[in-house]
């Protein structure tokens, strides 16, 4: 079974790629701005394979951050003074979370 699913998910990231190449040659998207599409893709597939493992978690969120900020959808200067904060805030949090399913375990 999981090797079923690991040759589907190489696939969809085979196909995806090509998609977003042919789009991009044919003039209709412009791939040098959508590469954080790929981060994301990377981090929904480990998220997939282990909804308990961080790395997927921040590898989409990374790929969407790059995402916006590639596209101009938000100023990223004009929030980023909250950024650090709000990131420590989010480390503390998933600390806290951790040591708690831990010690449940």
């Amino acid at each position: 079974m999981l090797e079923k699913r690991k040759i589907v998910v190489g696939g969809l990231t085979l196909i995806t790629l090509g998609i977003l190449l042919l789009l991009s040659n044919l003039g209709i998207y412009a791939l040098a701005k959508s590469w954080p599409i790929l981060l994301i893709l990377v981090g929904v597939l480990a998220i997939f394979r282990n909804m308990k493992e961080l790395s997927g978690w921040l590898i989409s969120t990374a790929g969407v951050i790059f995402l916006i900020t590639e596209n101009d959808w938000i100023n990223i200067n004009k929030i980023s003074v909250y950024m650090l904060p709000l990131l420590i805030i989010v480390l503390g949090v998933l600390l806290i979370f951790r040591k708690r399913q831990k010690k449940s375990n």
